[in-house]
């Protein structure tokens, strides 16, 4: 068995158990927590609706692309990297995946990356914490991130 975690109509976590009576839990809020077997393809990135009282999902059809990191950086407003610095005082999270971006070493960021996936869901949720961005604009603010179009 998994757990996907659903928000606003799109799968941004999985979490998965082989021990009973283990509770998963996602650190976005206001996700939805859902079972489904543990061999289902589904993952971060799939969209799920409900169709005659059966869920469905359906996998991305575009993929993420591969960005510089100040275009990385540029896919967020002005308003959003300030607050992502002032996050990084007190959030570890938000800290440590922008300190990844800012390492001079590193030539891309692969946005089909899981990993990258979850930092951006992780830190949307932070902005919307911080009142920088609506709760039901992280959905869209995560699309328009990962589609890597500078706006």
């Amino acid at each position: 068995m998994k757990t996907l975690f659903i928000l606003n109509g799109l799968v941004v976590g999985v979490g998965a158990s082989r021990a009973d009576n283990v509770i998963i839990s996602s650190e976005i809020d206001g996700t939805v927590a859902l079972d489904v077997d543990g061999n289902s393809p589904v993952t971060v990135g799939w969209h799920y609706a409900v169709v005659d009282d059966v869920p469905v999902f359906t996998a991305p059809i575009t993929v993420a692309p591969t960005v510089t990191p100040i275009h990385f950086k540029m896919l967020w407003t002005s308003q959003e990297r300030v607050a992502i610095k002032t996050l990084r005082a007190t959030d570890a999270i938000v800290d440590d995946f922008m300190g990844l971006v800012n390492d001079p070493q590193l030539t891309e960021v692969v946005m089909a990356l899981e990993s990258v996936q979850n930092a951006i869901w992780y830190t949307l949720a932070g902005l919307a914490a911080a009142q920088v961005i609506a709760p039901e604009d992280i959905a869209v603010r995560h699309a328009a991130i990962s589609s890597g179009v500078l706006q």
